[in-house]
């Protein structure tokens, strides 16, 4: 896993599209990035409504990481002056941060 502070997801904005994948009568959702790099197959194991609501929060990920790294690199934990938010809610954005980066 990854042990720095660097982002290796694949770069540009993530995209989904349809796909029959499986030769199934269902349709699975492939993810994939703008640049054509492949990011994976979300298949249809439920309702559509939750395979799509599924494939637009992974396709959201790269954006909300660094919106939550945006947002924490402004809160200093140490200086415990950060208005309304809590020193915990800021814990759970680092540790979240470091899920996304393999660094858990």
């Amino acid at each position: 896993m990854n042990n720095n502070n660097t982002t290796k997801h694949s770069k540009g904005e993530w995209k989904s599209k349809y796909v029959f994948a499986g030769g199934g009568k269902n349709p699975d959702i492939e993810i994939y990035t703008t640049k054509g790099h492949h990011i994976g197959i979300l298949p249809r194991q439920g309702d559509q409504e939750q395979q799509e609501a599924d494939a637009e929060l992974i396709v959201a990920a790269p954006e909300l990481l660094e919106a939550l790294k945006n947002m924490t690199s402004k809160f200093n934990i140490d200086a415990s002056n950060y208005g309304f938010v809590k020193e915990s809610d800021i814990i759970k954005c680092k540790d979240a941060i470091a899920k996304a980066e393999g660094r858990e």
